[in-house]
């Protein structure tokens, strides 16, 4: 089974889990074991033992700064109140062998600030309500999914070792993220309409086939700018997509840097002031005599060490990719992340 399917198998387990009423997790008292009176609210605290799990509507459940906290194995922190955490200067942590991971509900809130989650399936998601993820590091199978028409927030936050891709249907701003795709893909846009938005981060895997990082399968839109992508099998890869607008980008040692297989032929596809270099296949690439793109702008940037030469810049076919003031040998300055990254 190839890891894109084995991805696929993965959301589609969790999103069935994560689906269930309240009425068939039996509405489990979050304060249960934690000092909580029954359906009211709660804090989570060292040593603290969580089964599958429904934070009713109305109720908060907090996690405590340097609390670990065990889930059982397939258990689900189903979020129709609020989850909470200000844990930044003491790490808190959801672990637990085989859990799924948290389930942010329609009008549910989850707000986590300095909380480790690790071997999760599907770490955080947003299938309604608002989501924030801050101050963490993320182990888990799979980072993140965000249904169509909700929005996940991640800021200065890490995401390591992924065994499956971040699907979003909806949106993602990420700002101050480190990001191992490892061995998967990273940040998909997987349906029309789907915003990913990326500043000051960093996103790296480990160059093989499917190993690319930000990607689009969809009219997506796609915005990343001061970030620094590399060691993938394709740093961007854009099957199909609405409109992306890239500055101020590295996107070197990897594949390919741009991979443009599709793109609407309205829209801006823009890339400028942005370095591209050392990858081993091209520097942008169109792929197939059947790629269909609108225009897209090349422009005021870097490109080198790409292939073989400079002729592996840039090979297309459409005739589409405009290319203006293109160095091959002076760097743009100030490309990548304005500040520490995780």
């Amino acid at each position: 089974m190839s890891s894109r399917v084995r991805s696929l198998v993965l959301f589609a387990s969790a999103v069935a889990l994560f689906g269930c009423s309240s009425a068939s997790k039996g509405a489990a008292d979050p304060g249960a074991g934690a000092g909580g009176s029954a359906g009211g609210d709660a804090t989570w605290t060292n040593g603290q033992e969580v089964a599958d799990i429904t934070i009713p509507a109305g109720t908060t459940v907090t996690i405590a700064p340097g609390a670990v906290v065990t889930l059982a194995k397939g258990a689900t922190i189903f979020v129709q109140g609020t989850l909470r955490a200000r844990a930044r200067d003491a790490r808190a942590k959801l672990t637990g062998d085989g859990w799924i991971g948290i389930a942010a509900a329609p009008g549910g809130t989850v707000d986590l600030e300095g909380v480790d989650v690790e071997k999760a399936s599907m770490a955080v998601d947003v299938e309604g309500g608002t989501a924030t993820y801050a101050y963490g590091t993320i182990s888990a199978s799979g980072p993140f999914n965000v249904a169509k028409g909700q929005k996940l927030t991640v800021t200065h936050a890490t995401v390591a070792g992924a065994t499956s891709p971040s699907f979003i249907y909806g949106e993602i701003d990420a700002t101050f993220m480190d990001y191992d795709a490892n061995l998967a893909e990273g940040i998909v846009g997987q349906g029309d309409g789907a915003v990913i938005h990326i500043e000051d981060s960093k996103l790296h895997g480990r160059r093989t086939q499917d190993n690319d990082l930000v990607m689009s399968r969809a009219l997506s839109k796609i915005h990343v700018a001061h970030t620094d992508l590399s060691n993938a099998h394709c740093n961007f890869h854009f099957d199909a997509v609405d409109s992306f607008d890239i500055s101020y980008v590295s996107a070197h040692d990897g594949g390919y840097g741009f991979m443009l297989y599709g793109s609407s032929t309205t829209g801006t596809h823009t890339v400028t002031s942005s370095n591209i270099f050392k990858n081993f296949g091209r520097g942008a690439e169109e792929a197939t005599l059947n790629t269909v793109n609108g225009v897209i702008t090349l422009s005021d940037g870097y490109w080198a060490e790409n292939g073989s030469g400079d002729a592996d810049n840039l090979h297309q076919f459409t005739g589409q990719v405009k290319v203006a003031n293109m160095s091959t040998t002076t760097p743009v300055p100030g490309v990548g992340p304005r500040g520490a990254v995780p």
